[in-house]
């Protein structure tokens, strides 16, 4: 093999191992990344949003991978009764019925 001759480096094809490597990636503990892993998979296989019902399955991992992660850092709260919440908890600007 030459030098100059780029071998290219395998990718994982377990959805789990890929969440796994994007997770320690995006955490400081490899403890953390587990937990949040067992997170995104139950995420996974529960219901998906309206948004992403017909999406591959590689998007929703991305999807579930992004929303965890971001719940994890205190960015994005659990919506309530099917209304998302913004980051800081208000109404987004929108008036609720009295």
């Amino acid at each position: 093999m030459a030098h100059d001759e780029v071998v290219p480096v395998p990718q994982p094809t377990d959805g789990a191992a890929t969440v796994h490597g994007w997770l320690r990636r995006c955490v400081p503990e490899p403890r953390l990344a587990d937990d949040l892993l067992v997170e995104v998979l139950s995420r996974v296989q529960g219901r998906a949003p309206d948004c992403l019902r017909s999406a591959p399955p590689e998007v929703r991992l991305r999807h579930a991978t992004v929303t965890v992660v971001l719940r994890s850092r205190g960015v994005l709260r659990e919506a309530r009764a099917g209304i998302p919440l913004s980051p800081a908890g208000d109404d987004g600007g929108r008036r609720r019925p009295a």
